[in-house]
């Protein structure tokens, strides 16, 4: 079950105009109903099923924090693809701007929704890479 609402995104100045304007914008089922689900998943698999769905206090706020950090980032995402869709050949430059700091917030909304995620599931760092060496052949290791 997600930790958020339809209305509770729509409160941070998401309105459904900037979409297309669905009309199922805030129903249970929904166009944000479905995008916070699929976040809701992504956040509860990441951090443990157990300690998602246990979550009170200070850890539910932040849980809370990071799936309208994801679900905001899925939405300037969207809403840059909806600008440029419904832009003419002839873009202008404004638009292209335009576009482009929408998906520069999505960056910035997903970094903060990841970085909650890691406080929440006590890693120091999310979405790092880690590299590692295996040697195989068919010889033995030595222990000497």
């Amino acid at each position: 079950m997600p930790k958020v609402t339809p209305a509770q995104i729509a409160r941070l100045g998401f309105v459904a105009d900037q979409f297309g304007a669905p009309g199922d914008w805030l129903a249970t089922d929904g166009y944000l109903a479905e995008i916070i689900t699929s976040v809701a998943e992504f956040v509860r698999n990441e951090v443990g099923a157990g300690l998602y769905d246990s979550a009170t206090g200070p850890v539910l706020s932040q849980l809370v924090d990071a799936e309208k950090a994801l679900t905001s980032a899925e939405l300037w995402r969207r809403r840059a693809a909806f600008v440029d869709a419904s832009s003419s050949l002839g873009n202008s430059d404004s638009r292209y701007r335009a576009g482009r700091e929408y998906l520069t917030n999505g960056d910035k909304a997903e970094q903060r929704g990841l970085e909650l995620m890691a406080k929440v599931s006590g890693t120091r760092v999310y979405g790092g890479l880690a590299v590692g060496l295996v040697a195989t052949g068919r010889f033995a290791g030595s222990d000497a």
